[in-house]
């Protein structure tokens, strides 16, 4: 994942899928946002990439933890059967610089494409 990972997969799987390739390296993964559970607060919210109500745009931000470092926030965007995968903290934010170099590892497409934990 170099800046951004780009995958052909629903958003809600992509979440899922990351969730448990963190967790199998000890991480613990909070979901802190989800754009469909806030949509359905309000009625009639149009989408402003499809112009509709009815739309398949997802939006999910996770908090990635590790010990007592400050969490890094994976950013997931969906719509059309595609999922963008993003980092939103530079490594200097980190405290630890291998612990965003983890993270990009294990969603790199390798492991990623290939997980089997489902």
């Amino acid at each position: 994942m170099a800046d951004e990972l780009v995958l052909g997969r629903p958003c809600e799987e992509v979440a899922s899928r990351a969730v448990k390739l963190l967790n199998t390296v000890g991480f613990r993964v909070v979901q802190s946002f989800d754009l469909r559970a806030a949509r359905s607060l309000i009625p009639d919210c149009a989408c402003p990439h499809h112009g509709t109500v009815a739309c398949d745009c997802q939006y999910i931000v996770l908090l990635v933890y590790d010990r007592n470092y400050p969490p890094l926030t994976l950013v997931i965007h969906g719509h059309d059967g595609y999922s963008w995968l993003v980092l939103a903290d530079s490594p200097s934010e980190a405290g630890d610089p291998r612990f965003p170099e983890s993270v990009i590892q294990m969603l790199s497409p390798e492991h990623f494409l290939t997980f089997e934990g489902d």
